[in-house]
């Protein structure tokens, strides 16, 4: 068996806050807490959870985007947290991001031949840009015409694509995808996710898709991590979590998700959280989901739960984990 391209272990960052105009100290935002999982080749993992528990930081940690506060990334065997120099700049070719924001992203300044050809003049590559930017739009469903056009002459769902294209400049092996399609109408959404499938088959990439909707990640992912509040609370293949979520915050996600039959839409469970997702800064003590889990006990409060299989066949962190409420 292979080793896995990406392995995360033990993995944490935290965020010094000032305090005032003189910057006293605010305290510290807990913005991952040891974080452990593994990403293998042609494989995408799906990072799901609410804004605020980590996702994103997480991914430009594995991107040294960020420096982390303790912890070890391994690719494709290498520790990266050591590297510097060209070593890190010949990492930097095979790890690309596609952002949320698909016109934030691209400079409004840069017509499309320069935005697509900028990673291979950064990385000494110039010799392969005029025959690998038309490349680049096909590939992404776009035509070689648009390469003289700038961003704000595409549409939102075209601006993905110039951004999926940029990623891909470099031939890269992960691409880690930051809320990909939440800024887009829904049917854009699916042709979006539908040509991130087909490019992943064709180029055996690797994804680690991050998202707050698990009805998002369902068809495109392998395996499912759901964060709360810098941890991750459940892990597993796709199918085995939407079919038997173990943990009850993920349980309160599955319930949010619309299902297309208006009757069982009506006739099913609905699981809502109650209060706000609590401050990074001082996170509750022992489970952090308990201030809102409905399961919670006295045990909850004082022990934190191990990320163990507790009988549903995949990893969860909870002292009552079961599958009697599934969406």
């Amino acid at each position: 068996m292979s080793e896995p391209l990406l392995e995360v272990e033990s993995l944490v960052k935290h965020f010094d806050v000032k305090q005032g105009y003189f910057g006293g100290d605010g305290g510290v935002v807990h913005a991952v807490d040891d974080l452990s999982f593994t990403l293998d080749r042609n494989e995408t993992l799906g990072l799901v959870g609410e804004s605020g528990c980590g996702k994103s930081t997480t991914g430009r940690l594995v991107l040294r985007l960020l420096e982390p506060t303790s912890g070890t990334i391994r690719f494709d065997g290498t520790e990266i947290l050591t590297l510097r120099g060209r070593a890190l700049r010949d990492l930097r070719r095979r790890m690309q991001i596609v952002f949320q924001d698909p016109y934030a992203s691209l400079n409004p300044r840069m017509r499309v031949q320069e935005i697509l050809a900028e990673p291979m003049v950064i990385q000494g590559r110039r010799s392969e840009v005029k025959g690998r930017v038309p490349e680049l739009l096909d590939m992404v469903g776009l035509h070689s015409e648009h390469a003289t056009r700038y961003p704000h002459e595409f549409s939102g769902g075209q601006r993905q694509r110039i951004g999926i294209a940029r990623a891909l400049a470099l031939e890269p092996d992960l691409v880690v995808l930051d809320e990909p399609v939440s800024a887009l109408d829904v049917s854009i959404q699916a042709q979006v996710l539908n040509l991130l499938a087909e490019l992943q088959e064709r180029l055996h990439l690797a994804f680690l898709f991050i998202a707050h909707d698990l009805s998002v990640v369902r068809h495109i992912s392998d395996r499912i991590a759901v964060m709360y509040l810098g941890k991750v609370v459940e892990i597993g293949a796709a199918a085995e979590i939407y079919s038997g979520a173990g943990h009850p915050y993920t349980q309160a996600l599955l319930s949010a998700v619309p299902e297309p039959d208006p009757r069982r839409e009506r006739d099913r469970q609905r699981i809502v959280l109650q209060g706000d997702l609590p401050s990074p800064i001082d996170p509750p003590s022992g489970c952090r989901f308990r201030t809102r889990c409905w399961k919670a006990q006295d045990v909850c409060e004082t022990d934190e739960p191990a990320l163990i299989d507790r009988g549903q066949g995949h990893p969860v962190a909870c002292h009552f984990a079961d599958v009697s409420v599934n969406a």
